[in-house]
């Protein structure tokens, strides 16, 4: 009889033990909530600019390990660049605002483009905190008729410096 109170008693103990561990696993799941307060991206409108994104976040609750990634979206989906960095400790209730820049000399054609932002966990990319995206115009190329109006100046200017660049063809 003693031998069985001995194992009803640890089986409790065991019990309450994982009914603790359920709950302070639930109470961490609640934890580290944010919120994306602003999100925007400017400059991009000429050839070779740079774009320049801010990003305006507050943390829901505290928010100890996290980290910040970015995506640039061409207008067919294709990501043009990434960024990430190490966000930091926040209190609840406390904002921080970051920023960083792109330059759309490598992006393939004119058009919307999408900026995506992902709030994570530790170098996670859950974005189990907070996301968002959102949007700008941009010209990182001259353009079809913009390169052949450019093509056909510099075809003219050559037309007409050809003798200074090549010198004088003489005739025996």
């Amino acid at each position: 009889m003693l031998h069985t109170l001995s194992f009803i008693r640890t089986n409790r103990a065991r019990h309450w033990v994982v009914i603790l561990i359920g709950l302070l696993s639930l109470l961490s799941l609640g934890a580290g909530n944010g919120s994306v307060l602003s999100l925007s991206a400017s400059g991009g409108s000429n050839f070779n600019e740079t774009i320049t994104i801010n990003l305006s976040v507050r943390a829901d609750g505290k928010i100890n390990n996290s980290t910040f990634y970015f995506e640039m979206r061409a207008p067919d989906g294709t990501v043009v660049d990434t960024h990430s960095a190490d966000a930091p400790r926040l209190e609840a209730g406390q904002t921080y605002a970051y920023s960083w820049q792109s330059n759309n000399s490598a992006y393939p054609v004119n058009g919307s483009y999408t900026v995506f932002f992902c709030w994570s966990p530790g170098n996670s990319r859950n974005c189990s905190i907070a996301q968002s995206s959102s949007g700008f115009y941009s010209v990182p190329t001259f353009g079809t008729l913009l390169s052949i109006v450019a093509l056909v100046l510099l075809g003219v200017w050559l037309w007409t410096a050809r003798h200074k660049l090549f010198g004088r063809q003489t005739t025996a």
